[in-house]
C-alpha cells in the first residue's frame, strides 16, 4: 500500500461514497497541509457515483483544472484503495 493510500480506511466491504470522499479529503488535508486544503480542496463536493465513475464538483473552472492537474491521480488511488470498482474520477 502506498503512502497516499495508507491513511484511508480499507475494508473488504465497499464503503458509502460519502464516507470515502470524507476520508479522502481528510487524507489530502493531512498530506498537503491546511493551506493547500483551504485554497484548492475544501470547496470540492461529491457530485455523483455511478458505474465506477465518481464525479466531484468544483466551485470554478480554474479550481477544476488546478485540482485535476495536481491531485487527480492521487485522489483516484485513494478512492480505489476503498473501492476497487472505481476506474475514474471526473471533476466538473
Amino acid at each position: 500500500m502506498s503512502v497516499a493510500t495508507s491513511t484511508i480506511t480499507t475494508n473488504l466491504a465497499i464503503l458509502e461514497p460519502e464516507v470515502i470522499f470524507a476520508q479522502m479529503m481528510t487524507a489530502l488535508r493531512n498530506k498537503h497541509g491546511d493551506g493547500v486544503y483551504r485554497s484548492w480542496l475544501s470547496a470540492m463536493h461529491l457530485g455523483a457515483y455511478d458505474s465506477g465513475v465518481v464525479t466531484l464538483l468544483a466551485p470554478s473552472r480554474f479550481t477544476k483544472e488546478w485540482v485535476s492537474s495536481h491531485y487527480l491521480p492521487e485522489m483516484l488511488l485513494m478512492w480505489q484503495a476503498c473501492d476497487a470498482h472505481v476506474h475514474a474520477i471526473h471533476i466538473q
